[in-house]
């Protein structure tokens, strides 16, 4: 099992100090990429999932508030930690590298449908379920 270390308080770090804190992580889940691709039996080579988790990182190169900052590393912590320990399956660790993945294989479902509450339902609520 992966020990993480507390997230520090980064209200008052410069940033450079908050810097330092992502380079951290993305780091460490590099290291643990290989497992992880081992894990999952993902399709991918682990050098094309750490280009995927770079390109995720840069989504959120222009944050710049500390505590958004902090926050995100705290998530990204989490994400780690759930995804080695397992507590994940295959398709929320492919939604989460390629969202595109789960539209297309029919993954998880990243949106909800309005629910038409027509007939049954009405009638279930309404305590008239004779027809």
């Amino acid at each position: 099992a992966m020990a993480l270390s507390p997230v520090r308080s980064m209200a008052r770090m410069s940033a450079g100090a908050a810097h330092s804190e992502v380079v951290s992580l993305f780091r460490k889940i590099c290291r643990e990429v290989p497992r992880i691709c081992a894990l999952y039996e993902l399709p991918f080579a682990p050098a094309d999932v750490r280009h995927l988790v770079n390109a995720l990182f840069k989504e959120n190169a222009n944050v710049t508030d500390p505590r958004v900052v902090q926050m995100l590393v705290a998530k990204g912590e989490m994400e780690l930690e759930e995804t080695v320990a397992q507590w994940k399956q295959r398709p929320h660790v492919m939604a989460l590298l390629e969202p595109q993945w789960a539209a297309e294989k029919g993954g998880i479902d990243t949106h909800m449908e309005p629910v038409d509450r027509d007939d049954f339902m009405e009638r279930f609520l309404d305590g008239s379920l004779e027809r």
